[in-house]
């Protein structure tokens, strides 16, 4: 009968343990929040191995640089949603068949190789970037609005070049 409470006592021992380190497992964190729109360490990180794959030399800093491009692309997506600028499926599935097609032009039209290197398929790559595309033709949408009301006259552009020492 003794071993009944013993067995039981380790039981939850190892329960306690393994529930302590589950706590301290990071899965993933939220940086910033803009509105309704949150960044991820796990964006920011996938970000800055982009950019590490592109430019080694690049130092850690960098990571402060790509939070602030983010909080801005952000920003300027949450204003376009507060502005109810709208982003039309055809639109995102039209850039994202141009995107995918000339990924595979690329690839010499393989599909097969295609899922070999991404480790999926098309369609499923496709709807893994589907709110990522949506998100930048909104960006792109908003910036056209802002920029289309702006008006600078020539006289304007010399006073302003004028004025720079």
């Amino acid at each position: 009968m003794k071993i009944v409470p013993c067995f039981l006592l380790i039981f939850v021992f190892i329960i306690s343990v393994n529930n302590l380190y589950c706590q301290s497992l990071l899965i993933d964190k939220v940086v910033a929040k803009v509105g309704s729109e949150h960044i991820l360490l796990s964006e920011v990180e996938e970000e800055f191995s982009y950019a590490k794959s592109k430019e080694p030399s690049l130092s850690d800093d960098i990571r402060c640089l790509i939070i602030d491009n983010m909080i801005a692309q952000k920003l300027v997506i949450y204003h376009a949603k507060i502005d109810s600028v709208e982003v039309l499926d055809e639109e995102v599935e039209t850039q994202l068949d141009y995107r995918f097609e000339s990924i595979l032009r690329q690839m010499n039209g393989d599909e097969s190789f295609f899922q070999e290197y991404y480790g999926a398929t098309i369609a499923e790559m496709k709807e893994r970037f589907r709110d990522d595309q949506r998100h930048k033709i909104l960006a792109e949408k908003m910036q056209q609005k802002l920029i289309s009301e702006v008006s600078i006259t020539p006289k304007e552009v010399e006073k302003f070049f004028q004025s720079v020492p």
